[in-house]
């Protein structure tokens, strides 16, 4: 299994400890564009659709926002 699948797994189960670093590489590897705001905020544009998320941090990703990732992700077709 390649770290990506592994991510996308982690994002399936809602893994709330799912390290940040890893879902901006996932972004990335998609082909989104990162755009870092103010504070703790960063926006996915990933060709039409984009997530903004203010609940951002770097050690990990609460449940909250790895539902709103996992929701991002299937409505373009990845999950």
């Amino acid at each position: 299994m390649s770290s990506d699948d592994a991510t996308l797994d982690q994002i399936r189960r809602l893994n709330a400890g799912l390290h940040w670093k890893k879902v901006e590489t996932l972004f990335k590897k998609l082909g989104a564009d990162v755009y870092e705001g103010s504070g703790s905020t960063v926006t996915f544009v990933l060709g039409v659709a984009s997530s903004r998320s203010t609940d951002r941090i770097r050690a990990g990703v609460r449940t909250r926002l790895v539902k709103r990732i996992r929701s991002f992700l299937e409505g373009l077709g990845h999950l």
